[in-house]
Order: structure tokens, then sequence, then C-alpha cells
């Protein structure tokens, strides 16, 4: 975009210029570079990383989020793989005009006879700037043979910030190579890109690659837009025009809110942004704007609203989840005694989880135990712990002898919204005991409740 052109608001296209040549004030600053590396390996984190995302570039009005939902896809998360991306953005202070902007004759002829055509013509903003910026992502899926050699990676990978993350990222490659983990890379740029972007780089490809890329000079990506009106006061919208950009903008804005409250939403907030979600879209919906232009606009965000609605369900039903198992967590607050006599089984928190919540199936884990032992004489007691890795939401003791004979278990420590089971199984006077435990958990930071 040139400086000066105009811009229409309605039809989102370029217009003519209406203003004197313009120059723009000296450019030459030092611009600011940010690196930052980033690990994915839940859920959790890859909706706060695009929630961060959405955050940045709500005032974009949906530009942003559709960018971060399209890269989201390179983003794989299992027991196996996990994602880390290490970006580097370039930017330069924002830069206008160096004196006042001034209409050219034939603008002021026309908007002194037809003012009703001047945003025709011109718009109803003109180029007042530029924001010159760059960023390069690579976006590295560590594909490891079995969990404990990816947690072997991952251990020691987080956050990391500034110029050293670079070497971390190089330092993390070495790892993966030494204990043969598969290192696949995606790139992403805008603005300056650079040359021998492998799908498989060296560690020193991405080391010299980020640290060339740091010294870069960032090409202009955003411009600066402003009003006519504020620097001649008889610049007026045309009527079709103005309803278009007041009742849209306004949609727009409540759409920009929603970003930065879904960039912003906490595990138990899921039910109130997916509210604001669906009424807006529904006021979206109902318009009909005067212009192609506005109303391409519109379904575009409508579109965004609607990847918004499908993973904000999923937190939804993830939310009822952790309600459900807190709920049931503060009924077993000390240890109990269970005597099973003729009851075949007994149930605690959410049951079956994995078919009366198809959506979460992916992110629920089960384990399964058979505790057998034969009489001997006297009563016997046996002990069973089980580690999760994350958090039980249910559990089932199973009695495998159908008459009284079967033994009691206690329950001793943990279950339900916990980490943990602990269990003591009895056996009755000389009787042994069949039992069978099995166990429904869920891992990830948005499921711990302790």
């Amino acid at each position: 975009m040139r400086l000066g052109m105009g811009y229409n608001g309605v039809t989102k296209q370029l217009a003519a210029c209406a203003l004197e040549d313009m120059q723009l004030s000296s450019r030459h600053n030092d611009p600011t570079v940010e690196v930052v590396l980033s690990t994915l390996r839940t859920e959790e984190d890859k909706q706060r990383y695009i929630g961060s995302k959405l955050k940045a570039s709500a005032a974009i009005f949906g530009v942003g989020a559709k960018a971060s939902f399209d890269q989201s896809h390179s983003y794989k998360h299992s027991e196996t793989t996990m994602t880390a991306i290490l970006e580097c953005h370039v930017q330069q202070t924002p830069v206008s005009y160096n004196k006042t902007p001034v209409l050219t004759q034939a603008a002021r002829d026309l908007l002194q006879a037809h003012p009703e055509n001047f945003a025709r013509s011109f718009g109803q903003y003109f180029v007042a700037g530029q924001i010159c910026k760059s960023s390069l992502s690579a976006i590295l899926t560590f594909s490891a043979q079995s969990k404990e050699q990816l947690d072997e990676i991952a251990a020691s990978i987080g956050v990391e910030k500034g110029p050293a993350a670079i070497d971390v990222a190089g330092s993390y490659m070495e790892k993966a190579s030494q204990s043969r983990v598969a290192v696949e890379c995606k790139w992403h740029s805008t603005g300056i890109s650079t040359n021998n972007l492998s799908t498989l780089p060296s560690t020193s490809d991405i080391k010299n690659i980020f640290k060339n890329y740091k010294s870069m000079v960032p090409e202009p990506q955003l411009a600066i837009l402003q009003l006519y009106s504020t620097i001649d006061s008889t610049v007026a919208l045309s009527e079709a025009g103005s309803k278009d950009m007041g009742v849209c903008s306004d949609a727009l804005r409540r759409v920009a809110n929603i970003q930065r409250e879904y960039g912003d939403c906490r595990s138990l907030e899921a039910k109130r942004v997916l509210r604001a979600v669906t009424s807006t879209a529904e006021d979206i919906s109902s318009i009909r704007a005067a212009s192609s232009g506005w109303q391409t606009v519109l379904e575009q965000n409508l579109a965004t609203l609607d990847d918004y609605k499908q993973q904000l369900e999923v937190c939804r039903v993830r939310e009822d989840l952790i309600s459900r198992t807190q709920r049931f967590a503060s009924q077993l607050t000390k240890p109990q005694e269970y005597d099973p006599k003729f009851t075949r089984w007994f149930e605690y928190g959410v049951i079956d989880a994995t078919s009366t919540i198809p959506s979460l199936k992916n992110e629920i884990k089960s384990k399964e135990e058979e505790i057998r032992v034969h009489g001997n004489g006297t009563v016997q007691y046996i002990h069973r712990e089980w580690l999760s890795g994350g958090t039980i939401i249910g559990f089932r003791v199973q009695s495998n002898w159908h008459d009284d004979t079967n033994g009691a278990f206690t329950i001793e420590e943990g279950g339900v919204g916990h980490a943990k089971l602990r269990m003591t199984f009895k056996t009755r006077n000389c009787r042994g005991g069949h039992w069978t435990v099995y166990l429904d958990y869920v891992e990830g930071n948005g499921y711990i409740l302790e």
C-alpha cells in the first residue's frame, strides 16, 4: 500500500489517492527482536498457545484468528508425539507521514460539489503510515517410539524466551537425534523469508537460519489507516456506507472481544464464552450488508466463530467432566471399608466415560487389574496402589464371586479426583478372594484437581 492511497472500509478495497504527495518520516530505527520457544504436548497446551495468538491479533477482526487456526493443523500431540515451535519476530517502530496531509484540488472540488460521492471515489480512510514486521516459525514435530522415550526429551523442555531459545532448540534436536527420536520441521513465515528451509534441517541449519534472520530488515506488513475527517471535517461517509459501517463494525468489535476472551479462557469458563460465541454468530447471521465487501467480511468472521464453537464445545464437555469428578471426589474423604457379600460391583465417580463421552475418548485412559489369591487357612491382606499419571475420574471394583464368601476391601487413599488410588483387600476367614479393578483417568493440566 502506497502512502496516501485511499481505502474503502465498506468494500475493503484500495481507492484513488485524494492527497498531495506525502513522505514517511525516517524509519531508520533498530528493530525489536523477539525469539520464543514453546512446546505443545497436550490439547490444553495447544489451546493456550492458539489463544495467545488470538489475543495478540484480536484487533484485526478475524485475520489473525484464521492464520492461527490454519497453522494449528501442523501441531501434533499424543503420548509419543509433541510439537515445539521456535519463533523469531522482527518489528520496527511504526512510522507515519512527516507533515499534515492536504487534499488535492480535485478532491476538494468533488467534496464541495458532490460530497456524497467522495467516499465512493476515495474511500473513508487514507494510508497514513506503515508497520514493518516479519516473522519466521519452525514447527518441530518430535515422534518417539514410546511415551517413556518422549518423556525423556520433554522433561527439560518448557517455554524459553530470548536469543538463548535458538541454542536451546538446537540442543533438544541433538538430544532427539541421540535418542533416535524422529524430528520433522515445517516452516511458516510472514514478510521476509529465507532460503534453505528444509523439512529435515540439521541442528546447525536451525541455529544459522534463526541467527541470520534476527539481523534482517523487516518489510511493511500492516498499513496504518486514518479517517479523512481527521484532516477535513467536511468529509462524510455515504449514507449506505455509513449504515453498513456502524452495524458491521459493532458486530466485528464483538468478535474481537470474543477473541480476547477465548485467549484468556480458563478451563472452567468455556460455557460462558460459548454462549457469547453463539449469540454473536446468530446476530451476525441476521445482518444483510448492503455491500458485497462487508458481507464477505461477515461471512469470514462467522467461519471463525464456527471454529471457536467446535473448540469450545469440547472444552464445555471437559468442563462438565471436571465438575462431575469434583462432586464425586468430595464424597470420598476418608478410608472406607466395603463388604461385597452378594453385591457384584461397586462404582465410584464417572464410569465408562469413553462410551458415554465420545468427544473425549482420546483423552480418557483406562487401566485394569485382576486381584486373585487362594485360601491358606488365615485372613490375608493384599495391598494395591495405582498411579494414574493424571487424575482419576472413576473406578469400579468388581467381586468375581457370586456368593457371599468373597472378602472385603478398603479404599485407603486417593481415588476419584486424585492422581492415585490405594486399596487393601482382605480375605474372609480361610477363603481366598477374587476381584477386578477398572480405572479411568485423564492426563493434562486441565484435569488436575488436587
